[in-house]
């Protein structure tokens, strides 16, 4: 493995251990601490502000593949300076924009609150977004790790805040989070330095290049955000149609898988610029490896079904109508993380951005379908929560049918058993008590390793070279 690979999984291990504290945090710490009402509130600020980045309309995404594979210092650092400054100006105006609607709006003060600091976080998380892409795009993945450490330690000064100043009150958790984006930002500048400082450079030249990274990254750009809204989107269904206090029991949930799928999607990042530098006569072969890999861990996530329970049920037992959803939501890290961390990063790099946008927005118009007839038709909420698993489910199956086509690959033998595992699983959470699932599902996923005993192998001894276009 290349050094500069070995460095960026280092940090980014490092960062997301810190993001994997911090989301712990405060899934298990502040929704004791703020209340359930506050906590709700919380996490609608988090689905909101995980959109602002939607009025970068494809330029940091264009910048990202274009650029993706390229070394740091062959960049063009005064043409990137100037679209710089053209593109804070733009997201300043459009930030201005947006608040001057939310202030107009007659809504109560906490939703409008929420509202505003998103609308500042336009302008703060778009100007660290441009470098951030621009830096993992160049392999320099270790230094946005570093920044994601910045921007999550502010969590624990506003549990600090909560309980030592006794202010209980989701406001702090949200300027904290501000706060620890300011921090990444000062960070993320100084590292991109070449970048950030004031250079002179023909502004007609810089427009042309920002036309060009739209064209280029527009498609990538909707097809993340409608991979991402796909989940949102039932949230904000459930919001409407169940008011906010349901969807923060509907949230918590979602949050606790969550923290695992986090995990698993920061860590991706490394992979596309990997990809870009990996010979073509070798892709296949890392895809087999990766596949293998992802297609034995991440099963393990189901075994945390039952410690989770125990400790919601302990500490936080306001929120257990919550578990109520846990089994539902807890294989989707299975389906998202393969999505993320296998199909989307191939899909990129082989420049198959139009195959991801179709499959995304399909998955994105079949979410609020289901979601929509879950909550004003059938009006049950576990039907909408089901409808995800099975959404995402088919979502991450056709890409890697898609993807194991175009390597040439046979998959199916190894899909079937991974469908039948989390359906196992999801039948035996709510057939049996939780124990009885845990060491049930530890048996059953025993035996599915004892299955796959070559796969294992041929990970452990790192024989990539020496596997079958079909096992």
């Amino acid at each position: 493995m290349d050094k500069s690979v070995k460095k960026n999984f280092f940090f980014a291990f490092g960062a997301q251990s810190v993001s994997l504290a911090s989301s712990l945090m405060m899934t298990f710490v502040a929704p004791s601490l703020v209340g359930v009402k506050s906590f709700a509130y919380w996490q609608l600020f988090l689905t909101y502000v995980s959109y602002v980045s939607i009025t970068r309309i494809g330029i940091n995404d264009g910048l990202y593949l274009r650029l993706g594979g390229k070394n740091y210092k062959d960049l063009d650092f005064k043409l990137l300076s100037c679209e710089r400054r053209i593109f804070i100006t733009f997201q300043f105006v459009v930030a201005c924009f947006l608040g001057l609607i939310v202030c107009l709006q007659d809504i109560e003060y906490d939703r409008k609150f929420v509202l505003i600091v998103c609308v500042l976080c336009i302008i703060i998380v778009n100007a660290n977004g441009y470098l951030i892409y621009i830096l993992q795009s160049v392999n320099l993945t270790s230094i946005y790790s570093i920044s994601v450490i910045l921007q999550n330690t502010t969590w624990f000064i506003a549990i600090g805040i909560i309980i030592f100043l006794k202010i209980y009150d989701f406001k702090i958790i949200i300027y904290m989070y501000v706060l620890g984006h300011v921090l990444a930002g000062i960070y993320l500048a100084y590292n991109a330095k070449e970048i950030v400082k004031w250079k002179r450079a023909s502004y007609k030249e810089a427009f042309n290049d920002i036309i060009k990274n739209i064209k280029c990254g527009i498609q990538l750009m909707i097809s993340t955000y409608a991979s991402s809204f796909t989940v949102a989107s039932c949230r904000l269904i459930v919001d409407m149609a169940w008011g906010v206090e349901v969807f923060g029991f509907f949230s918590f949930s979602l949050t606790l898988a969550n923290v695992f799928l986090t995990f698993i999607s920061q860590i991706s990042i490394i992979v596309f610029p990997a990809l870009r530098r990996i010979p073509n006569n070798r892709i296949k072969t890392v895809y087999i490896y990766l596949n293998d890999i992802l297609s034995i861990i991440l099963p393990i996530v189901m075994l945390g079904y039952f410690p989770i329970m125990l400790l919601i049920n302990y500490f936080l037992n306001q929120y257990s109508q919550s578990l109520t959803y846990l089994p539902i939501f807890l294989p989707i890290c299975v389906f998202d993380g393969k999505m993320q961390m296998l199909c989307s990063s191939f899909f990129k790099s082989m420049r198959r951005e139009t195959a991801l946008l179709f499959i995304n927005v399909g998955t994105l118009i079949n979410s609020i379908f289901i979601g929509l007839l879950g909550a004003f038709y059938v009006k049950n909420i576990s039907f909408v929560a089901i409808g995800i698993l099975v959404i995402i489910g088919l979502r991450s199956i056709v890409s890697e049918l898609l993807l194991a086509k175009w390597m040439n690959v046979c998959i199916y033998k190894e899909l079937i058993q991974e469908i039948l595992l989390i359906i196992l699983f999801v039948i035996g959470c709510y057939t049996f008590k939780p124990v009885d699932i845990f060491w049930g599902y530890g048996i059953i996923y025993l035996i599915y390793l004892i299955i796959n005993r070559k796969r294992i192998k041929n990970i452990l001894n790192m024989r990539k070279d020496k596997k079958d276009d079909c096992r």
